[in-house]
């Protein structure tokens, strides 16, 4: 096998491997780039995938998995896996995976596993009493002096009530999510070279060379997100075209403005840039904040508009899981906006009831659809499957 077909397979092994979970508050990244690392080196949260994978036995990972502890419970990683997923088959929770995570330290950036990694699953951690500690008993007897008596204890704060309300994504995993578009404007200033010319791939710290200067209103500062297309979407059902397919990736920062062209840093590479990709001006994207509720607690709503899975955004692939993104064909026209949540179905055979698939939060909404991210599943979403906004 030569070297650039083995390159090859393992970037397709790479691009079929995806693995994703709900944020929870310490989990999120609120700084612009990836997650920070902790002190030992690893990252927890939404970062782009690692690039730098090896062999290790018969499958590709960017880890040195140790072999497990005699005795230990162990899973090998098969595609789909995460680790909120096998917290949620363990122990019956998704949101006790930082106790796999724990357990497993070899385990760089906990958004992504591989397909082949052993993973220890430990034993379910013991829950501990949040109830104050009792009060040391008053000294019998008279004091010796005539102090005054202790205050009364405050009592400890109330536990908050009402629905619990997280967010789902980090600044980076909003702006780097694709959209369904109608299109791109023409008049967008394009990259129409690169400082160095030999370096086909842009990005992050690289300088790239933009189209339009002083004479378009550029100036030393600001920020505009890169866009591609990456052809149109059909839809499922009428096979008409429904929208543009766009990705996002990245955005840069103007450095040096000359008469007719701009001189740009890469800040944030979510995909790699090429000579004629798109810039936009940089969106101002809130965090969808949710309540985050059980699936089986929105089985049986039946309101909100219907509408179509219409894609998948994972290359070559027809269905998503946890943490995915997919399109469906209700946009901003249908009332949609950025933090709505999104019930997936599937109609059940010979007049059966339907089957519930899973839910997710809309990250990005446009006349032609939205990009969902999904939250939690209970089998495959496919294209074509149906989607309700709640």
């Amino acid at each position: 096998m030569s070297r650039e077909r083995g390159v090859g397979i393992a970037l397709i092994v790479v691009s079929l491997v995806v693995c994703s979970m709900a944020a929870v508050p310490a989990q999120v990244e609120e700084s612009r780039g990836t997650a920070a690392p902790a002190p030992d080196g690893r990252v927890r949260g939404y970062v782009p995938p690692p690039k730098d994978l090896h062999l290790v036995g018969d499958h590709w990972t960017p880890y040195d998995p140790p072999v497990p502890p005699e005795g230990a419970q162990v899973h090998t990683v098969v595609p789909g896996d995460s680790l909120w997923a096998l917290a949620q088959g363990a122990y019956n929770d998704p949101y006790l995976w930082p106790t796999i995570w724990d357990a497993n330290r070899w385990i760089t950036y906990s958004h992504w596993i591989y397909p082949g990694d052993p993973i220890v699953i430990p034993g379910a951690p013991t829950v501990v009493s949040e109830a104050p500690a009792p009060a040391a008993p008053e000294p019998v007897g008279e004091p010796w002096t005539s102090a005054p008596p202790r205050p009364a204890a405050a009592p400890p704060p109330a536990a908050p009530s009402g629905p619990l309300r997280l967010p789902v994504a980090s600044e980076t995993e909003m702006r780097c999510a694709p959209q369904l578009a109608a299109g791109i404007d023409p008049a967008a200033s394009t990259i129409f070279a690169r400082e160095e010319p030999e370096k086909i791939l842009q990005g992050e710290g690289d300088i790239v060379y933009i189209e339009g200067g002083a004479n378009r209103g550029m100036a030393p500062g600001q920020e505009f997100a890169v866009l591609r297309s990456e052809g149109k979407v059909r839809h499922p059902v009428t096979a008409k075209e429904q929208a543009l397919f766009v990705r996002n990736l990245g955005w840069v920062r103007i450095i040096a403005v000359q008469a007719e062209s701009a001189t740009a840093e890469i800040l944030t590479s979510c995909d790699a840039m090429l000579l004629g990709d798109r810039l936009v001006p940089l969106p101002n994207l809130p965090l969808p904040i949710v309540e985050i509720a059980r699936l089986g607690e929105l089985a049986g709503r039946t309101d909100g508009e219907l509408g179509w899975v219409v894609t998948s955004f994972e290359p070559g692939s027809v269905m998503a899981g946890e943490g995915h993104l997919i399109g469906i064909d209700l946009g901003s026209g249908s009332g949609l906006t950025v933090g709505d949540q999104v019930l997936f179905w599937r109609p059940g055979e010979k007049g059966a009831p339907r089957r519930v698939l899973g839910q997710g939060v809309v990250l990005a909404t446009g006349e032609a659809g939205s990009t969902v991210k999904v939250l939690e599943t209970v089998v495959e979403i496919r294209i074509g499957d149906r989607a309700q906004a709640l």
